[in-house]
């Protein structure tokens, strides 16, 4: 078991490439628990810049959705276009990502074709999730030493606890969480940790039947549902279940973005894209006790998007952080 001490030699890579690797490899899911965990988030914690760690306010009421990646599909930004429909519905909304690593399209690379800055100052990110209902945190803006870690896990070739830990990084640490996994020995790793956190009222940790790190329109999603000191699992299966799987499609950034204004624009109302942004939004609007079940919440996600209520968010919070723009 490694010691606090080993920890932040690993966060800050002050050992050699062999030593790194040979650490990061006892490091793989199996090998982990949820104390670990909290002690590799509590390193992390002491990693944050300068005043990073007085966002934790804003975490009350806040939610997250958002997933781990790893699942090797070609992925549609669906947890970043929920985002848009949780603030349209009133939520507040604080979302932490990144750029893709093994997926050509994260958050911030469909952010960055939207119009959304990487970076804001620290002492205007209130203002501006009291003004837009939303904020994107940079991952690398508030953790910028993690950079030196990213070419030694690219030769690893196994998963390990960094294929897990992002989505936790949240520096807001929102109250609310809809939380994607893409296996099931991190569904109850992420789980148990949830339950021992301080301010998470309540999550769903998701996985998809096909390995796909959120809930899926064509066939099961395996749920676990944490709360303080408590788990519960289910199994949600999307009503009607689609007749067919989502076409190939090619994930860039680029085709992400054409997506995404047919969804808020209410011209898709049938894509499997549609439907995945609809079931992740009603599962939210559901942790958040804004809608009585899943199903209920994805008629609430389906009148935003048909009404034109996501379209005029996405234009205002466009407004509000253009100013940011380099």
């Amino acid at each position: 078991m490694l010691n606090d001490t080993q920890i932040r030699d690993i966060l800050h890579c002050r050992l050699s490439e062999t030593e790194m690797k040979s650490a990061l490899l006892s490091l793989t899911p199996d090998q982990l628990d949820a104390g670990l965990l909290q002690r590799f988030l509590a390193a992390f914690d002491e990693m944050l810049i300068t005043g990073a760690a007085s966002l934790n306010k804003l975490g009350s009421g806040a939610v997250d959705c958002t997933g781990t990646g790893g699942s090797g599909l070609p992925h549609f930004n669906t947890s970043t276009t929920t985002s848009f429909v949780l603030a349209a519905a009133g939520l507040k909304v604080t979302k932490c990502g990144n750029v893709g690593a093994t997926s050509k399209s994260g958050s911030f690379d469909l952010l960055d074709l939207l119009g959304f800055p990487r970076k804001l100052p620290l002492e205007d990110i209130p203002t501006l999730l009291e003004q837009s209902g939303l904020v994107f945190l940079y991952a690398p803006q508030f953790y910028p030493g993690l950079s030196k870690l990213a070419p030694i896990r690219k030769t690893l070739g196994a998963r390990t606890i960094f294929n897990l830990i992002g989505p936790l990084l949240n520096p807001a640490r929102p109250e609310y969480r809809v939380l994607g996994v893409c296996s099931a020995d991190v569904q109850q790793l992420v789980a148990q940790f949830l339950t021992q956190s301080s301010g998470c009222t309540r999550a769903f940790v998701v996985r998809g039947e096909n390995g796909m790190d959120e809930l899926i329109a064509d066939g099961s999603t395996y749920i676990t549902t944490a709360s303080p000191h408590k788990i519960a699992e289910s199994e949600y299966r999307a009503k009607p279940a689609s007749s067919s799987s989502a076409a190939p499609f090619e994930a860039t950034p680029e085709n992400n973005a054409k997506i995404f204004e047919q969804l808020i624009d209410g011209r898709d109302q049938e894509s499997s894209f549609y439907k995945m942004v609809c079931l992740n939004s009603g599962a939210a609007f559901h942790v958040c006790d804004l809608a009585s079940s899943i199903e209920e919440g994805v008629k609430v996600a389906a009148e935003l998007l048909a009404g034109g209520a996501v379209r005029a968010l996405f234009e205002k919070s466009r407004r509000i952080y253009a100013r940011y723009l380099a």
